[in-house]
């Protein structure tokens, strides 16, 4: 059965945090900070390590792709103790997909949805020796790219409350998409286990005002 989890955090420096520290933890790589001199090693990790790569806009250079100088970037223009660094999300992957195509699933939605507005992507996905938690960790960057580096502003419609609901309902679009292309019965929804109950509710009152009795006992049974 496939389960939808998809959560969104805003990595910040306020909180003792470096966006080299998580992308060494993600990526299980030995990453130095060159503002503060730490060095972050999980090279030993490795063995949860599925794929790791990052995704860059267009007009972004390609210096980007090297994960050193991505985010030591960010470090630097980022200059206040309160700075906000990234944004990050853990994501579900299906069981029953493969690699390959949970690979392929994640890169497409991470493309619609934040690349091609502008964000640079570093993602990482992991799993067991048995399959058992396959997921992913993402980090975005929060500035867009202005001749050959970060602009000096942000751009604040990123950060409209509105765009997380809008954001995990495309990730459930992309999942069943997935499932159904593969030929699997599976299906996820964004929706919590409250709002489907009230959905439920609501199509078996108006299957009843039809006189439709066996469909709004499906949507009762369903409910219960």
């Amino acid at each position: 059965m496939a389960i939808f989890h998809i959560d969104f955090k805003i990595l910040k420096r306020s909180e003792g945090k470096s966006s080299l520290y998580l992308s060494a933890y993600n990526s299980r790589m030995r990453l130095k900070d060159e503002k503060t001199g730490l060095v972050f090693n999980y090279k030993k990790k490795k063995e949860d390590l599925m794929h790791s790569d990052i995704l860059l806009p267009k007009n972004a250079p390609e210096r980007f792709k090297n994960r050193s100088v991505l985010w030591n970037s960010i470090e630097n223009i980022e200059s206040r103790k309160d700075s906000q660094l990234a944004r990050t999300f853990i994501c579900a992957l299906p069981r029953s997909l493969s690699l390959q195509e949970n690979k392929k699933l994640l890169e497409e939605y991470i493309q619609k949805n934040f690349v091609n507005k502008g964000m640079c992507a570093d993602y990482a996905i992991h799993n067991d020796a048995e399959n058992n938690n396959p997921h992913a960790h993402v980090m975005l960057t929060m500035r867009e790219i202005e001749n050959g580096d970060f602009s000096k502003k942000k751009n604040r419609e990123w950060n409209k409350k509105e765009n997380v609901e809008l954001w995990r309902r495309s990730w459930s679009v992309s999942i069943n998409k997935y499932l159904r292309q593969n030929k699997k019965s599976d299906y996820v929804t964004h929706l919590s286990f409250l709002k489907q109950r009230e959905l439920l509710i609501e199509k078996a009152k108006k299957e009843l005002e039809k006189n439709n009795l066996d469909d709004a006992e499906k949507y009762l049974n369903a409910y219960n």
